[in-house]
């Protein structure tokens, strides 16, 4: 565990909503309050916060992709919920015939291989860019894993 020295904010504000001016700078608590927080949060705790911001490799997938929670596409599926998907099977979007056909289910390590060169591993997919370097795929992909 890691020990944060935190201000009781609330307990500020708490104590000052009663008063007024220059009282309130007055009452506002001296000693910090010391707060133990985990190193990792719990998945519980994480379930509910909002996505995490996309790294930077995930620019060249945002030309074409979007992850918007209403599923909405641009000219490549929408890759919110991708990770566990069939390939070929999100509602409403035009595949090839090729990636409807391949019998996929994007795991990581298929969006990896995937990613490292996407005509070679289905030929006749309309995705043509890939990504060459590892660490920029796997930063990609646990962004994707992000996206429930």
């Amino acid at each position: 565990m890691i020990k944060y020295t935190l201000f009781a904010a609330a307990a500020v504000l708490a104590g000052c909503a009663s008063q007024t001016g220059a009282a309130k700078i007055a009452a506002a608590p001296a000693s910090p309050v010391k707060v133990a927080l985990a190193a990792e949060p719990a998945a519980s705790a994480v379930a509910g916060l909002a996505t995490a911001a996309p790294p930077a490799a995930y620019e060249i997938c945002a030309v074409c992709h979007t992850v918007s929670d209403d599923g909405a596409d641009g000219m490549g599926p929408n890759l919110r919920g991708v990770v566990g998907r069939k390939a070929g099977a999100k509602e409403g979007f035009g595949y090839s015939d090729a990636l409807k056909n391949s019998n996929i289910t994007w795991t990581p390590a298929e969006i990896d291989s995937w990613l490292t060169d996407p005509g070679a591993k289905v030929p006749g997919t309309q995705m043509y860019q890939g990504v060459a370097d590892p660490a920029e795929r796997k930063a990609i992909i646990g962004y994707l894993q992000t996206l429930k």
